[in-house]
């Protein structure tokens, strides 16, 4: 893969369970409806100008 121009930013989505459950056990912070959960990437797929992001959606509300 290529590396990013200087300054640039390529996002690559989270694909595999492992990275979700990664995730699920870094920081977390809740606000309204939306949650954020947050942790570093392991080492091996660290890429200089890389941001990895994963996207999931749920209905449980509170305690539902």
């Amino acid at each position: 893969m290529s590396v990013p121009a200087k300054g640039k930013i390529v996002v690559d989505r989270l694909k595999n369970r492992s990275d979700f459950l990664r995730g699920a056990r870094g920081v977390r912070r809740a606000d309204g409806g939306v949650t954020l959960e947050t942790c570093s990437t392991p080492t091996p797929d660290r890429r200089e100008g890389h941001l990895r992001v994963g996207f999931t959606a749920s209905r449980k509300v509170g305690n539902a």
